[in-house]
């Protein structure tokens, strides 16, 4: 048997395993071409190359050959070959899944990017956010750190308040020594 006869043969054969595996596993696969063929007395090596969905796989085969010089095709042979799409359609499957959360993911990626991008940041308001005037200057007891007070001035005399320093974190006398005012009140 030449190598165009060997050729022909593999593709027949390849094409009757197809339709039979397609009809029971309902699977869309599709002969493209063998290649890669070697032969020698006892076996031949082919590589069947196929169309899985959208993707061009490669199957690997060893078909024997008997003693008059034929290539066996048997239900050995048959099931070696339907055992590689089983595990070539579990791979592409698997691709697939990944690739689909892979997509939906990126999805989910532009809807948060197109939200972002969507918010209006207000205008900050510096007379009312950050107003820190009429506000004590404090010095701790403690540690003469100097920081604003939360205490306001008011109509009330106050030289000193008790709590918790913000710099040392101790509880300490408190001192309010100074008044913040705004340039303009000056």
């Amino acid at each position: 048997m030449n190598l165009t006869d060997t050729t022909r043969s593999i593709k027949e054969q390849t094409i009757k395993y197809l339709s039979s595996y397609k009809k029971k596993n309902n699977q869309d696969i599709n002969y493209l071409t063998v290649s890669k063929i070697k032969r020698n007395n006892s076996k031949v090596d082919a590589s069947i190359r196929l169309l899985n969905k959208s993707t061009i796989c490669t199957v690997d085969m060893t078909y024997p050959i008997d003693s008059s010089g034929n290539i066996v095709f048997n239900n050995i042979v048959r099931n070696k070959f339907y055992n590689k799409l089983d595990k070539l359609s579990a791979s592409i499957d698997d691709y697939d899944t990944i690739s689909d959360d892979v997509e939906e993911l990126q999805d989910k990626m532009d809807d948060l990017q197109d939200q972002v991008e969507e918010i209006d940041m207000d205008d900050p308001n510096l007379d009312i956010e950050n107003n820190i005037s009429d506000h004590y200057i404090a010095e701790c007891d403690s540690c003469h750190g100097i920081f604003i007070s939360s205490v306001m001035q008011s109509d009330q005399d106050i030289d000193s308040i008790s709590g918790i320093c913000p710099i040392c974190q101790k509880e300490t006398t408190q001192y309010l020594n100074w008044v913040i005012k705004d340039a303009d009140n000056i």
